[in-house]
């Protein structure tokens, strides 16, 4: 026979907590076990997740991040006395979801996970930057391209007369 803990469904929920944090999640109600058994909820991966409308305020974009990132433990348990409350999670979010936590899992799993410091981080970036300069001021003194003939091509660029066929629709 299965024990209770088995038997309970996962759903994918939205939890509020009462401080005011918002996490997403695949849930499972159970027992905390230790000495003094607490009533809460399992939340495999928790993720935290923003939203964002496009230009066109046609699409939306959700971006899901992990609630714990630098946590090793890929499942949390929430006491019931902390949470607000809890909703289902839209449907249209799920795959969504879905997606970043398998992404977060096997990152955490095959620890390809390389965390650097913030300094070594904008060094890095720096020196991409530069060396990406540098190609571009290259390039141009090879093709023997001058300021007054880039000038020039955007001059003639600026002036163009627009066409039916250049217009966009």
């Amino acid at each position: 026979m299965k024990s209770n803990y088995e038997a309970t469904p996962k759903r994918y929920e939205v939890i509020r907590f009462k401080n005011g944090q918002e996490i997403v999640g695949m849930v499972r109600e159970r027992d905390s076990g230790g000495w003094i058994p607490q009533r809460g909820i399992e939340v495999w991966a928790p993720m935290s997740v923003s939203l964002s409308s496009m230009p066109d305020n046609k699409e939306t974009i959700a971006n899901f991040m992990p609630f714990t990132a630098l946590a090793e433990e890929a499942v949390l348990f929430f006491k019931e006395e902390d949470i607000l409350f809890r909703a289902i999670m839209n449907p249209e979010y799920i795959k969504l979801y879905d997606a970043a936590a398998t992404e977060w899992m096997n990152i955490l799993e095959k620890r390809i996970l390389n965390p650097i410091s913030q300094q070594t981080g904008q060094k890095r970036v720096r020196d991409y930057l530069d060396k990406t300069a540098r190609s571009l001021a290259e390039e141009i003194l090879l093709n023997d391209e001058t300021v007054d003939d880039i000038q020039s091509k955007s001059k003639r660029f600026e002036d163009r007369v627009l066409t039916d066929d250049d217009k966009i629709h």
